[in-house]
């Protein structure tokens, strides 16, 4: 997580036992920057989940309309962010809204898995 505040909340939700911390670990740190200075580390699976764009249509529920508040000055580094992260793992699984096309135009998911509202497009290589 790159973000202060919400790092310092993940941070005390794991320590409270509010979150499982069974093989979890947070970082906080720029992801791309983090990515760049791990070369030597090769997880399996890395989990993507881009903040939603804002639609003009219907809020997000009250907590996600805060973060959304506190991360609205972030750089968007969708295509360079999702280069590192697929080129450092076998399998990049990407959190997308059901309106949304991919997150980068190539390659192509591998698969996706499609709720009501969201999909997960998962890339392999």
């Amino acid at each position: 997580e790159q973000h202060p505040l919400i790092a310092t909340v993940v941070y005390y939700a794991i320590k409270e036992g509010l979150i499982p911390s069974d093989n979890l670990q947070l970082v906080f740190t720029n992801s791309l920057e983090y990515f760049k200075s791990n070369l030597e580390i090769k997880p399996y699976a890395i989990y993507l989940d881009p903040m939603f764009k804002k639609s003009d249509s219907a809020l997000a529920k009250k907590d996600m309309q805060i973060i959304q508040l506190l991360t609205k000055d972030a750089i968007n580094l969708d295509d360079e962010l999702f280069n590192a992260a697929f080129f450092c793992c076998k399998k990049l699984i990407v959190k997308r809204d059901n309106k949304q096309a991919v997150l980068v135009k190539t390659p192509l998911p591998t698969y996706s898995k499609q709720g009501k509202t969201i999909r997960y497009d998962v890339y392999m290589h």
